[in-house]
């Protein structure tokens, strides 16, 4: 089960970068809401991931507390929402690019960011508590 739950994370992972790819190659952003479902679907994979991480090498204590564990991961992938917002603001400035629409974009982005950072963190509880596993 560990080895599975670990491929899954990874393919996740896998799956968010070949549809981020896509969007850009085949101007995907161009459908309605496509970059809002991409944003929340890229942050649930992504903290999916670190999770494992941050849960079997930071967080490992005799008494784990399922809400701290919860915030904890959730503002993980919150802040990874943080950094890819200033990332798109980056690639405006940096070329003819125009990603980003406005704050309202750049405000429901990191909404759907943390809606799909606080799905990532209960998929990640509800995974149940095993032995650490190696570093993935």
């Amino acid at each position: 089960m560990k080895t599975f739950s670990r491929v899954a994370a990874w393919a996740a992972i896998a799956i968010a970068a070949i549809v981020n790819a896509a969007g850009y190659l085949f101007n995907l952003y161009r459908f309605a809401g496509f970059d809002k479902v991409l944003h929340g679907y890229t942050l649930f994979a992504i903290t999916f991931v670190v999770a494992y991480f941050c849960d079997d090498r930071v967080l490992t204590g005799q008494r784990k507390h399922p809400v701290l564990l919860f915030l904890a991961v959730t503002l993980i992938g919150v802040g990874i929402g943080g950094v890819w917002e200033v990332l798109e603001w980056w690639y405006d400035m940096t070329t003819a690019a125009n990603t980003i629409r406005g704050k309202y974009d750049t405000m429901f982005d990191l909404v759907v960011d943390t809606a799909g950072a606080a799905l990532a963190a209960v998929a990640h509880i509800l995974r149940g508590r095993r032995t650490p596993e190696p570093v993935i």
